[in-house]
């Protein structure tokens, strides 16, 4: 007997493969989760909201649209923090951008960089310099 086609909407691989997995957890257990892991880092669930709606939904350095939702992709959006005890929230940002100013503020310690005016370089250590 042949199956039927199916004309719903395919969810990605990560949404198939949560779904079917014996360790999907509740989302309740998922906010709790998420709001554990955000004060590990020094925000609130609430401070993320302000930043989020300050921000327009907006990267704070590349200006891509970005998302809340529970599903993961590169418009997802992420809670940067200064890496110091305690940790101090500074904005938020894609996942790439997450990613890249770790390796600036890295580099920024090492020694002293001087990027070209109007670059994302530029952007990145205005905004890591505008949290110290």
């Amino acid at each position: 007997m042949k199956k039927a086609f199916d004309k719903r909407k395919k969810s990605s691989l990560y949404d198939r493969r949560l779904k079917d997995s014996p360790y999907k957890v509740s989302e309740h257990q998922y906010l709790h989760n998420r709001s554990a892991a955000l004060k590990a880092n020094g925000w609130t669930m609430e401070l993320v909201d302000i930043r989020f709606e300050e921000q327009s939904s907006l990267c704070a350095l590349c200006d891509k649209k970005l998302h809340r939702e529970r599903r993961r992709d590169k418009e997802q959006a992420h809670a940067d923090h200064k890496h110091c005890i305690p940790p101090i929230p500074r904005g938020i940002l894609c996942i790439s951008c997450n990613l890249a100013v770790g390796r600036v503020e890295y580099v920024l310690r090492m020694g002293r960089i001087v990027p070209e005016e109007g670059t994302w370089l530029a952007r990145a250590i205005k905004y890591l310099l505008s949290y110290e």
